[in-house]
């Protein structure tokens, strides 16, 4: 890095680039390589490539084919593809993780609905390959493979779920990084069945009645168990909820969450297992035979589209914790696990005048959530909007890499409210209520 000092990086890949075509050429090659960066909050850093030099590597990550462990996990994997986790400073032991569950569904675009005569599947059972996928100084990949067979489709009054079935393989990558305390999950599958849903479940052991979830500028708390079901109703309450980054169960002291990307359907039950919907296919925008629902919700429109066939991946993450969601970092880990860091190879000598490690931006203390850093609609500013979901008043501040030239609070549509005074410099104070929303536009440079 910029201060001499080496990071923990290995050759992952290489191909040829260009053949001894030429008299005094020789083959050519491009590398690809990872390592273990350490970057400012909102900002970038930049690392030099240098001749190899023997540096001591730390123990692997890696303690057998089965099994991974670095400072805060320790992950074993089970022959049919589920894992135990142990939370190694708690001492808490998670068994049974991972397994998958599908169903049928015969609902629409709008609305899940079973059929009536339901079929349910999961993983339980299933024979699974593991093997170490990546083995590096600061990271450790297990690969589980196994094969899911499923009901086609459904049968022709849609009744129940077809006889005939098809093979869907799943690969999951479960991952172990050094430094960092948390789970990385991939998911790989490739989905050869209609009209079903699948879901990846976590059962936590952690009772409860309610679950926490990140939702639009707040985290909500939800009851596990739907309103009563009362004659009259269009839609039955649902037990599946949406969350935007994070879903989480907390029992006495203890707590369990699944982060995800993209992916905003859980549900969690009263056992304390989580279920994360990864894929519905349906064959239908709307339609009026619903056991969910009564009536359509849209127009009937065929959408074979949505029964979502072939390739899929999906992107998850586990954290445990002891107290609540709002003492233990839960968001900071989940907004890190969010937006992972970007590699971007500069080519030849590059004479700009930002200096080799920047933070562009930093927000002050944990508790406080960054959702948009933005240019702003007119053009003449960057906007900042900075939340507070948590349960109490927060008192913090932002941290630019240079001081404004002008700033000012605004509302949502970027209006204006009031003007901020900048005798801190790069610093702005701010005090942020529980569940209150903050907008600030800044004008840097001239030009705006």
């Amino acid at each position: 890095d910029s201060l001499g000092e080496s990071v923990l990086g290995k050759v992952i890949g290489k191909r040829l680039f260009s053949e001894d075509i030429l008299k005094g050429v020789k083959h050519r090659y491009k590398a690809l390589l990872a390592f273990q960066a350490d970057l400012p909050p909102l900002g970038v850093k930049m690392y030099t490539l240098m001749p190899k030099t023997e540096t001591k590597q730390p123990c692997s990550l890696v303690i057998n084919s089965r099994t991974l462990e670095n400072e805060f996990y320790r992950v074993e994997v089970g022959y049919d593809g589920t894992f135990t986790l142990i939370d190694k400073e708690s001492g808490e032991v998670f068994r049974g993780l991972g397994f998958f569950e599908d169903s049928g569904d015969a609902g629409d675009e709008y609305n899940y609905s079973p059929p009536v005569e339901q079929k349910i599947i999961t993983s339980h059972g299933c024979k699974a390959e593991v093997q170490v996928a990546e083995d590096f100084p600061w990271k450790g990949t297990l690969k589980v493979d196994f094969v899911l067979s499923l009901p086609k489709g459904l049968s022709e009054d849609r009744k129940a779920r077809s006889s005939e079935l098809v093979n869907c393989p799943i690969t999951v990558f479960i991952s172990l990084q050094r430094g960092i305390k948390r789970v990385d999950i991939a998911v790989e599958m490739e989905n050869n069945a209609y009209d079903h849903r699948v879901r990846i479940a976590f059962p936590t052991g952690l009772k409860t009645t309610h679950a926490f979830a990140e939702d639009t500028f707040w985290v909500i708390s939800r009851p596990i168990s739907p309103a009563i079901e009362e004659e009259g109703w269009i839609e039955a309450p649902a037990t599946t909820h949406p969350q935007k980054v994070f879903v989480a169960v907390e029992n006495e002291g203890r707590g369990f969450a699944v982060i995800n990307r993209g992916l905003p359907e859980y549900e969690v039950t009263e056992e304390g297992t989580i279920f994360v919907t990864l894929l519905r296919g349906v064959g239908w925008l709307s339609r009026n035979d619903l056991r969910t629902r009564k009536g359509h919700a849209g127009p009937p429109y065929p959408v074979p589209e949505a029964q979502c066939l072939g390739r899929h991946r999906f992107e998850l993450a586990l954290y445990t914790y002891q107290g609540t969601w709002e003492e233990a970092g839960l968001l900071e880990a989940a907004q890190a696990f969010r937006a992972p860091p970007i590699g971007v190879q500069l080519e030849g000598e590059e004479k700009g005048s930002l200096p080799s490690e920047l933070g562009f931006l930093s927000l002050q203390p944990e508790g406080l959530v960054l959702s948009a850093l933005k240019v702003a609609e007119d053009g003449r500013g960057i906007v900042v909007r900075v939340y507070n979901p948590t349960s109490r008043t927060i008192s913090g501040r932002i941290s630019f890499w240079r001081p404004p030239l002008e700033a000012e609070w605004t509302r949502l549509d970027e209006s204006p409210l009031e003007k901020i005074n900048l005798s801190s410099g790069a610093i702005i104070p701010l005090v942020v209520k529980s569940g209150e929303i903050k907008t600030i536009k800044l004008r840097f440079f001239e030009v705006f």
